[in-house]
């Protein structure tokens, strides 16, 4: 069994997330440690179990100093034993590799595995400096990795481009979680009540659309928008658009189970267009209405997610909702089937196959 050093870019007791998910799947075909941030705070934190077949590892760094000289150091110098013994360094982001690719050998096998149009953030785009740093960084953590795995087509391809990618970038699409799940066929029925209620499930970050959901709150006196998640922007006052915070994934599905829709309400740019939603394969599964916006990334689900392509379209899609005409568009055992084909353990398995590809074991 090859020995692998996993970097996460958060810390593990973070809402979790496809580097959660795929350290415990890949953890049954390799001796996994994953390294991650230690928390200064358990502020936006959560607790997560330790699955027995992980080791954890978690470096001391300086606070305010991550993509510091002294950092590199540090990390450097804790892992220098572990990376000793690696045979595949599995690495989320290229600011891991600032700090450790002067330790990494010849033998060691690099896999990226890409999860953001990383350059795209907007505390990137707005700082020239940081923007020059993470591009440099990051062509080299391309040009040096023997397998490139990315979350979407599109993202593969902005990786080609912006890099002069001259290897093939491997596409593994999020998946789902069912451990923690609903059961098929135990759906609560509704019960009788006035309120439409509509819930997102997710970060709340600069793509949301609060535009289109304050629209939708000013036709309807009977709609409710509940809004789970970290909130990275502010959000809007509004008697009827209420956050509920941070959500345990094992509370994930009783949440959509108490809502009349499920929505994805995002302004299109670079950075959403490379996002292969997680969110939507757990609103499949919900066999709740769920309405999200057409890009890419969403078509695969179109057969199961009701796609708007405007501001008109979303509130249509809102009027049938509220007079009770919107529907799930697949039967709940066809919803059931695509998340069993769209698990974690599936694209664990998918990954193990790119790394026997590639002689990678």
């Amino acid at each position: 069994m090859s020995r692998m050093l996993y970097f996460m870019q958060v810390p593990w007791d973070w809402v979790r997330q496809r580097p959660h998910f795929l350290a415990e799947g890949l953890a049954a075909r390799h001796d996994v440690t994953v390294v991650h941030n230690r928390p200064y705070t358990r502020f936006k934190l959560v607790r997560n179990e330790r699955p027995p077949a992980l080791r954890f590892k978690e470096p001391y760094l300086l606070p305010f100093a991550y993509l510091s000289r002294i950092n590199a150091f540090l990390v450097s110098a804790q892992l220098r034993e572990l990376l000793a013994g690696t045979d595949i360094v599995w690495l989320t982001h290229p600011f891991q590799y600032a700090q450790i690719g002067r330790a990494i050998t010849p033998r060691h096998k690099v896999v990226y595995d890409c999860m953001d149009n990383n350059l795209e953030f907007a505390f990137v785009r707005n700082n020239p400096l940081l923007y020059s740093r993470l591009f440099s960084v990051e062509q080299e953590l391309v040009r040096r990795s023997d397998i490139v795995v990315v979350s979407s087509t599109y993202l593969g391809q902005i990786l080609e481009q912006r890099y002069n990618l001259h290897k093939e970038a491997f596409v593994v699409n999020n998946g789902i979680f069912l451990g923690d799940g609903r059961l098929p066929g135990t759906t609560p029925p509704a019960s009788p009540r006035k309120l439409t209620t509509i819930s997102y499930i997710g970060t709340i970050a600069e793509w949301f659309d609060f535009d289109l959901v304050l629209a939708s709150l000013a036709r309807y006196e009977n709609l409710v928008y509940d809004l789970y998640g970290p909130a990275e922007v502010p959000i809007p006052r509004h008697d009827r658009l209420n956050y509920r915070g941070r959500i345990e994934h094992r509370f994930v599905f009783d949440a959509m189970q108490r809502s009349d829709a499920l929505v994805m309400p995002f302004k299109l740019n670079e950075l959403v267009l490379a996002i292969n939603p997680v969110k939507l394969y757990e609103y499949v599964y919900s066999h709740k209405p769920a309405i999200a916006v057409r890009y890419c990334e969403t078509e695969q689900f179109g057969e199961f997610v009701h796609l708007y392509d405007s501001a008109e379209e979303y509130l249509r899609l809102v009027d049938q909702l509220v007079e009770g005409s919107l529907a799930p568009k697949k039967p709940e055992a066809d919803c059931v089937r695509f998340a069993g084909d769209n698990t974690w353990e599936r694209r664990a398995a998918e990954i193990a196959e790119i790394l026997g590809k590639c002689s990678i074991r």
